[in-house]
């Protein structure tokens, strides 16, 4: 096998151990993030699926949560009967794109941001962020004309060349990508990126399932979630951060229906 091989071998390996580290009920983006950083995704998952993992400095946040010996031993049991690279292959049969922190395809306006995601989870193309990208988020118990003032924006800076960020939340997010997959941006000049709090399978709110599959086939999915994410409270903030991260600008609207 060449070095060469040998390096491709091991960078998918290590994506997989990102991808299974962030599948565990525990786990979340800052540890995984803290365990690429410091040791490596792979090492940090052979020293949890052998019980070592109190010992690796990187799992530090999860013990200064979970004192309970119980939470550990549940830790380590889920993680030995995870097969990294299935989780993997799983994600790739699905239609996802998994890339880590440093590898290509990795969003470039993230790699600055001072909490980047280790790995993301992506459908569609990545041209849409090839353009100057702004982010257009608010309220969603936002009031029809809010709806329409998100939509017609969304609509001018797509005509314009700029790519529309937004998060697929009810109200002014829905309402700017809605505007574009129905025809408002038709132009061919940008395209709508959603970045999502759950699994890319999964489209959060309910009725945005449409949308979501729209986006994927004109623009760009993000998530940071992998397969079977459930939408946690704290994965929204996370969410957000990733919006702005992604965003060289962001028009928020506040048309609040009372």
């Amino acid at each position: 096998m060449s070095a060469e091989s040998v390096t491709e071998h091991d960078a998918r390996h290590e994506r997989a151990c990102l991808v299974a580290l962030s599948s565990l009920a525990g786990i979340g983006p800052a540890t995984v993030r803290a365990c690429a950083r410091s040791c490596g995704a792979a090492a940090a998952w052979d020293a949890l699926r052998s019980g070592r993992g109190r010992q690796i400095s990187a799992f530090d946040g999860v013990a200064s949560r979970t004192r309970d010996p119980e939470t550990w031993a549940r830790l380590t049991q889920d993680a030995a009967v995870l097969d990294a690279e299935a989780v993997l292959a799983r994600h790739e049969a699905a239609g996802q794109r998994v890339v880590a922190f440093g590898e290509a395809g990795y969003p470039e306006r993230l790699v600055e941001d001072h909490e980047p995601p280790a790995v993301l989870f992506l459908a569609g193309s990545d041209a849409a962020l090839a353009r100057p990208t702004v982010a257009i988020v608010g309220t969603r118990n936002a009031t029809r004309l809010g709806r329409e003032t998100a939509g017609s924006l969304a609509a001018e800076l797509t005509a314009r060349g700029v790519s529309v960020v937004s998060g697929l939340a009810l109200g002014i997010d829905g309402a700017a990508h809605q505007a574009l997959v129905g025809g408002g941006g038709g132009s061919g000049f940008g395209a709508p990126v959603g970045v999502v709090a759950t699994g890319l399978e999964r489209a959060y709110p309910r009725r945005h399932q449409l949308l979501q599959q729209q986006i994927a086939a004109s623009g760009l999915l993000v998530s940071e979630s992998p397969i079977g994410s459930e939408p946690a409270r704290w994965r929204f903030p996370a969410r957000n951060r990733i919006i702005a991260g992604l965003a060289v600008g962001t028009l928020t609207l506040c048309y609040l229906r009372l």
